[in-house]
């Protein structure tokens, strides 16, 4: 892949599957009421830093998109 202008290395794509439930007591913990939910993303280093933007989606219908622009974990930068 090509550098442009706005990006100094490889796009990096991604997805993920994950599953949980948060619950007060843990008696209440039952397996029918585990929330399963994915995610796609796209993230670059750019001139400005680390840009991702992503959508995501759980089994009760609810949405999400986001955009992140700086550092996740340490530096900010993809390749650490």
């Amino acid at each position: 892949m090509r550098d442009t202008a706005l990006t100094r290395e490889k796009l990096l794509g991604g997805a993920s599957i994950e599953a949980g439930n948060v619950r007060t007591d843990s008696g209440d913990i039952r397996l029918r009421d585990t929330i399963i939910s994915g995610r796609l993303f796209l993230g670059a280093a750019t001139v400005i830093g680390s840009l991702s933007l992503g959508v995501g989606a759980s089994d009760h219908g609810h949405t999400a998109v986001y955009v992140q622009l700086g550092p996740v974990l340490g530096r900010g930068r993809l390749d650490r």
